[in-house]
């Protein structure tokens, strides 16, 4: 079930979280590999995602730094 918008996280929680800048984020949404589960309208819109999506991808990269 897709959470709702006062469950998800920022695109600024995003990025402190995983420790990337937030060019990167905007890079790895238009790559595929985190797919926002909100985006507000307009070219600029914002992007917010399911906690549980970067949950996992925290996992998978501290499991690759190991």
């Amino acid at each position: 079930m897709a959470p709702t918008i006062d469950q998800t996280v920022t695109s600024k929680q995003a990025c402190t979280r995983l420790g990337i800048d937030r060019s990167t984020l905007t890079r790895w949404v238009a790559d595929g590999r985190l797919t926002p589960a909100f985006k507000f309208p307009s070219k600029a819109g914002a992007f917010l995602f399911a906690p549980e999506d970067i949950d996992a991808l925290e996992a998978a990269m501290a499991e690759a730094a190991k």
